[in-house]
């Protein structure tokens, strides 16, 4: 088994969409992931209670799509599960 790798990046508000490519090339994302097959993205959301640091926000939504198409990796629409 592949050993784990971790990436840290000082991030600003204004830069968090190229920020979250770099983490993804500093993580190794191309080589974790099988070139050609799809990526399924499923973002987190309490639907009942807003738990801060546990839901998906947009940005890092946004950010992980464009990293993976920059990388060429293709990638399916986020899967959300039903509230109910």
């Amino acid at each position: 088994m592949a050993k784990a790798k971790v990436a840290v990046l000082k991030c600003k508000p204004e830069t968090i969409l190229s920020d979250i490519e770099r983490l993804c090339e500093l993580a190794g994302m191309k080589q974790a992931l099988a070139a050609g097959k799809t990526t399924i993205l499923k973002d987190n959301i309490s639907w009942h209670y807003p738990f801060p640091g546990a839901n998906t926000t947009p940005w890092q939504m946004e950010g992980t799509i464009k990293a993976l198409k920059a990388a060429g990796m293709p990638t399916s629409p986020a899967c959300r599960t039903r509230p109910w």
